[in-house]
């Protein structure tokens, strides 16, 4: 079985693939050239993750190669020359897919092309969704009879995720409006809501109409915040965009569930504590080696035990269900955790 490497962003510094250094002495400029030298002749493991029973190493946790961050500063010659030496560092190290969970935006398109030749490239995805679906159903719970009391609008309505999320919504919401582009879906979908709820859902193709004055909104695709001012809880399935989660956090008042929150399961073990989205990518990592596998029996769960969902991750960082219930119910929002904004203002 091959391995995988989950990449992330971790630098302590900001000189080493920041261009603007006000220092330009020779000697900075001279360790600045040679730390960045090193740095694109190396994979920087940050932790190892091994199966703990077996004591089998199974992958990795990587900081993002320091020539992306310097993308724009290098010429195409050199950015295809060291791209094609991170493809053979990769390739030696025995890695078969590479997962960049919450940082995927920030891989040039030529990065993607070529690096994906050789590799399964992924961003976590799979294991984002099928927490989320889990928490939201949690949620339901959590929320009960308060949540028959709000209006949603649920925008892309008309793809699967927003479908789902609408299906799921529906036996506890008194008032949810269907949005999106296509209408004859949309109206399918009102149709079969009414045949099973006898909920009737106003249908819309308008985006601020779908928003107006709804209390839990479900996001499949960004948009803008200021149509969410009257939102108490967002739930939003759409790509990650760092651009867009910096605006997500200017817009105060909404709690902003972007994902299921996980821990890794009690037979995978990391060499250092990993972040919410870190774990997201060791775990479909995982997943996809075992797919790949075909001498594999059995399946994630069944090898690593059950991947229990323990809360949300929100635009900075993870909530625990006792946590959002301890203070969604006080009437204030969720302490924020500011791992993810830490490493966004370096």
């Amino acid at each position: 079985m091959g391995k995988f490497a989950v990449m992330t962003l971790k630098h302590s510094d900001k000189s080493s693939y920041d261009g603007s250094e006000k220092n330009d002495g020779f000697l900075h400029k001279t360790t600045t050239a040679f730390r960045r030298w090193i740095a694109d002749r190396h994979i920087k493991i940050l932790t190892t993750v091994q199966h703990r029973e077996q004591q089998r190493e199974l992958g990795y946790v990587v900081d993002f190669p320091d020539f992306i961050l310097r993308w724009d500063e290098l010429s195409p010659r050199r950015r295809k020359k060291r791209l094609l030496r991170y493809k053979q560092l990769i390739r030696e190290a025995g890695v078969q897919i590479v997962c960049v969970p919450y940082f995927y935006g920030m891989l040039p398109g030529e990065v993607v092309e070529l690096l994906g030749d050789q590799v399964f490239l992924c961003y976590g995805n799979n294991l984002r969704f099928l927490t989320l679906i889990d928490s939201i159903k949690h949620l339901i719970g959590i929320l009960k009879n308060r949540l028959s009391g709000m209006e949603a609008g649920i925008w892309c309505a008309d793809t699967d995720m927003g479908r789902l999320m609408a299906r799921m919504l529906m036996p506890s919401i008194n008032f949810m409006t269907l949005g999106g582009h296509t209408a004859g879906r949309l109206f399918r979908l009102s149709d079969e809501i009414m045949n099973e709820t006898g909920l009737a859902c106003p249908v819309t193709t308008d985006l601020e109409e779908c928003l107006k004055k709804k209390q839990f909104v479900v996001l499949t695709q960004r948009c803008d915040v200021s149509l969410l001012k009257n939102a108490s809880i967002v739930v939003y399935t759409g790509p990650i965009d760092l651009e867009y989660m910096e605006e997500i956090r200017s817009l105060r008042g909404p709690f902003w569930i972007l994902s299921g929150w996980t821990e890794l399961p009690e037979d995978l073990e990391a060499g250092a504590k990993l972040s919410p989205w870190e774990t997201i990518g060791v775990l479909e990592s995982v997943l996809g080696l075992y797919e790949k596998d075909l001498s594999a029996e059995k399946g994630l769960e069944d090898n690593f035990g059950e991947i229990k969902v323990q809360g949300f991750i929100s635009v900075d960082g993870e909530v625990s269900y006792d946590r959002f219930r301890m203070h969604y119910f006080a009437g204030s929002r969720p302490a924020k955790n500011t791992y993810l904004r830490k490493i966004q203002n370096k």
